[in-house]
């Protein structure tokens, strides 16, 4: 017998009851783990996730945001749902069938109706988990994913210019540590010290600060599903990156250099000496992302260390539930739209939900 149970994370009671349902499906996908999925809650949201089971079997698990929908100062009476941020969606027990697949979507849209739930936004991971998606499916970037190889395979694939500057990287007399497994509070310290003045640098959007309690819990709860590499200068953490992993890939999380250090290079010393602990340890494949836009100046960075290899696309999933209601929404969002071109196919193209424009997030 099927069912899909929906709960929501509002209590430790809670919390310790996804982890042991994560635990049960047995997929140690690191974006869905509950100290990633609870960043960034926003005003006027629920953190939630379904359990698809057979005979009391849990075989799918997907942690959502369920957010009401305001339109300037007017609270409406309906919502819609967003995945946590990064790699997420459902998670699968086993190989991902289409027959259970089908099966968990068809019951989530049938609870979508059920609850007022106007539009659904997923974002994929690269694992095939959009199979039998029952909204639409949309290119949103490419990511840089690099198959690990020794150092020297490495070395070969770059670029002359690219080798320069990591031949000048290591002469710069930089030391290089990874930690993983028994990760001090000191060195959380370290990081957390790089990583502000980063994002204070670069500007960085509010939802990007975290206080150092938040990483020394994440990592103190994550011990076996992150690490952090630390780049030193005379004995001083000068760049660094938390890396999370998962069976055999390991993903750039969060990372930094400190300004004056630029000039040495530490973080393409940083990047080929943590692929070199990757290739040491048995993983397979190194997920560094994309850029804030197709092909920009911070995808560019990244691809250099992986030119030959494939990029995959990061998908969104899009999803209008109730069309009447979602057409009702963008009027009042944006009167400026046509009716007729708000149709279901509309949801695959450009921001989405088009009620939620900038002016209305």
């Amino acid at each position: 017998m099927e069912e899909l149970n929906v709960y929501e994370i509002s209590s430790s009671e809670a919390v310790d009851q996804y982890k042991d349902i994560l635990k049960a499906v047995g997929n140690n996908w690191p974006y869905l783990r509950y100290e990633l999925i609870n960043v960034g809650i926003l005003e006027d949201s629920q953190l939630m996730y379904f359990v698809y089971s057979v005979n009391e079997e849990p075989l799918v698990l997907m942690p959502f945001y369920k957010r009401r929908i305001s339109i300037g100062n007017q609270r409406t009476a309906y919502f819609d749902v967003i995945s946590p941020w990064g790699y997420a969606g459902p998670i699968f027990k086993e190989a991902i069938e289409e027959k259970v697949a089908t099966a968990f979507w068809r019951l989530a849209d049938d609870w979508y109706r059920d609850n007022n739930i106007v539009s659904e936004f997923i974002r994929f991971h690269f694992q095939g988990n959009h199979l039998c998606y029952s909204g639409s499916v949309a290119h949103t970037l490419y990511n840089v994913r690099g198959v690990i190889r020794e150092k020297e395979v490495i070395w070969d694939n770059l670029q002359s210019k690219t080798k320069n500057k990591v031949r000048n990287a290591y002469k710069n007399n930089l030391r290089f540590s990874m930690f993983h497994g028994s990760i001090s509070p000191k060195q959380v310290s370290e990081f957390y010290e790089i990583y502000i003045s980063t994002m204070d640098r670069n500007d960085a959007a509010e939802s990007f600060y975290h206080d150092l309690a938040y990483f020394q819990e994440f990592v103190k709860n994550n011990s076996d599903g992150c690490t952090i590499g630390m780049v030193y200068k005379d004995g001083r953490a000068i760049s660094t990156e938390l890396f999370l992993i998962s069976e055999d890939t390991v993903f750039s999380y969060f990372g930094g250099t400190l300004g004056e250090f630029f000039k040495l290079r530490p973080n393409d010393f940083l990047k080929m000496e943590a692929i070199n602990w990757m290739y040491l340890n048995g993983f397979k494949y190194y997920v560094i992302g994309g850029g804030l836009k197709e092909h920009d100046s911070l995808y560019q960075y990244k691809k250099k260390f992986f030119r030959f290899d494939e990029d995959p696309s990061f998908l969104s999933g899009r999803k209008i539930v109730n069309l009447e209601v979602y057409r009702e929404l963008v009027g009042m969002a944006l009167p400026e739209i046509p009716i007729s071109e708000i149709t279901l196919d509309s949801a695959s193209t450009g921001f989405f939900p088009k009620y939620r424009s900038k002016r209305n997030r």
